[in-house]
């Protein structure tokens, strides 16, 4: 890819990676036929709960003309406090996003867009750069938790996660 030509970034919640081959295979061949006719950078970040991979980070890069996907394994030690894991965990999966997209618009330029599969998560990393670079974005959302038939669904989910939702989805709502 060269640098400076438009592109769209896309940031997927599940991808294909190492630890799980077939997560999220239908974003990844949506990409390579949105490739077809936009250039197209995939960052996708995801734990490496074992240490099967790295014990710190690790970054893959698979590029072709006009598709390059960058997925980086990181690790966090196991916690006896789960939530305390989980919120390490989250942190260093903020922080490392927030480096590579530095990395890429001081290398590339900014995306005419952002898309973003799944709000929680993905999209919690497009807002952020809504606010800070002002790059729109366009969330994909793909879970039936938003279905009241679905188990579980987001009545289902902790307060924590639900008051979370509601606020990034009435902030969303407040664009339509």
């Amino acid at each position: 890819m060269e640098n400076n030509k438009p592109y769209i970034l896309w940031l997927p919640s599940w991808y294909p990676n190492k630890l799980r081959p077939y997560d999220g295979d239908f974003i990844q061949r949506h990409a390579k036929a949105v490739a077809l006719y936009n250039r197209i950078e995939v960052l996708y970040i995801v734990r490496d709960e074992n240490g099967s991979i790295t014990k710190n980070v690790q970054k893959d890069v698979i590029e072709s003309e006009y598709l390059k996907e960058t997925i980086v394994y990181y690790y966090i030690s196991p916690k006896k406090i789960k939530i305390y894991e989980k919120a390490l965990s989250f942190l260093k999966y903020v922080s490392i996003y927030k480096t590579l997209i530095k990395e890429l618009f001081i290398k590339k330029g900014k995306p005419q867009l952002v898309k973003a599969y799944i709000a929680m998560k993905a999209g919690i990393i497009a807002l952020w750069i809504l606010k800070k670079y002002k790059v729109p974005y366009v969330v994909a959302e793909q879970w039936s938790v938003y279905l009241s038939e679905a188990r579980p669904n987001l009545s289902d989910l902790p307060f924590y996660i639900r008051k979370v939702f509601e606020k990034k989805l009435r902030k969303e709502l407040k664009k339509i």
